[in-house]
């Protein structure tokens, strides 16, 4: 079951000329088959459908994205600190190297995406879901992890200390090197043969 809340969309929507600029606003609005660049700070995107879009050398932050659905965009090195995304989809999509450091994401579903070098420092994550995602090398330094569900993901490499995993299930995941404090794993839910990547963190040694 999932743990994030559908986007709320109508089933009408306009088409929309799409400029990022200072304080824009957008909303009920879909847009398919083009390139976005520019600086979008303090943005709002709200009720609305990106299809096959690429974002190019642009800039988000401080943005309010509510009930939006990014499919099959790249969103590559885009970067959205500070941000407030809550009931959204990113479906099929590349995340590599996008910046969610200092983000508050609530009901947010990450599907299918190739998140590596993903950054999301310091990030608050609630009812969050990761499935089928890439997300090798990516960073969780300090974040706070509020029903947040990994499902078949690439862990490997991945940065977790200073978020506590308690309850974080990672049993259909790759957590290959991950790196985490000892005070962070506890009450993590493995598998037997994941048991040697947290070892590691321990400091444990395990004879075969």
């Amino acid at each position: 079951m999932s743990v994030a809340k559908m986007p709320r969309i109508l089933d009408i929507l306009n088409p929309a000329d799409f400029y990022l600029y200072y304080e824009a606003i957008y909303r009920e609005c879909e847009l398919n088959d083009c390139t976005i660049s520019g600086d979008g700070e303090k943005i709002a995107l709200k009720q609305m459908i990106f299809r096959n879009v690429c974002f190019k050398e642009a800039c988000l932050r401080y943005s309010d994205i509510v009930d939006v659905i990014f499919i099959n965009c790249d969103l590559s090195n885009i970067d959205f600190r500070d941000s407030s995304i809550h009931r959204t989809e990113f479906i099929d999509c590349k995340i590599l190297g996008t910046s969610f450091t200092d983000t508050s994401l609530v009901s947010v579903a990450f599907k299918n995406c190739n998140g590596k070098y993903t950054n999301f420092r310091f990030s608050k994550l609630k009812d969050v879901e990761f499935e089928k995602v890439s997300l090798e090398s990516s960073d969780f330094l300090n974040s706070k992890f509020t029903k947040v569900k990994f499902k078949e993901a690439n862990l490997t490499l991945s940065q977790f200390s200073g978020t506590s995993l308690m309850g974080i299930d990672f049993t259909s995941s790759v957590i290959d090197g991950i790196n985490a404090r000892v005070e962070d794993i506890n009450g993590v839910v493995i598998t037997i043969m994941q048991s040697v990547e947290i070892a590691k963190i321990v400091g444990a040694v395990i004879k075969v």
